[in-house]
């Protein structure tokens, strides 16, 4: 494994964040670690980021941070944090190839198609269609 096939992956609410290290051949399914951080113990998500990388060696290429708040041109700010987030900024601050910011909703939809059949939980039953609307 070099440095190139590691992602980073986090989950930014108001009052916590979520980050995690994956492989990017077996990603999302196999985490190398990961870490939860309570948000009122930083001053902001470039203090949580460099305390993740600080406890281990790894060098990611790629980040992916889904975001309690809208998200536009790749920043966000915080709804419930005063937080200003922009993933052009972490990307060069932290030297990562590109961090992409989406909102957090977003990310779990876009999640629901990776997860296994017995993962999954019906509401309704129903017939499932690849170009249907996907409920989270």
């Amino acid at each position: 494994m070099t440095d190139d096939d590691l992602i980073l992956a986090g989950d930014i609410g108001a009052t916590k964040t979520n980050l995690a290290l994956f492989e990017r051949a077996s990603f999302p399914k196999k985490v190398l670690r990961e870490t939860k951080y309570k948000n009122r113990e930083f001053f902001g998500i470039t203090d949580i980021v460099a305390s993740f990388l600080a406890e281990g060696r790894e060098k990611p290429t790629l980040a992916c941070f889904g975001v309690a708040g809208p998200v536009r041109n790749n920043r966000v700010r915080m709804t419930n944090l005063s937080w200003l987030i922009d993933g052009r900024d972490l990307a060069h601050r932290f030297t990562i190839g590109k961090i992409f910011l989406i909102n957090d909703l977003v990310a779990t939809a876009m999640g629901a198609p990776l997860l296994g059949e017995d993962e999954l939980f019906p509401v309704n039953a129903g017939k499932k269609d690849p170009m249907g609307n996907i409920g989270v």
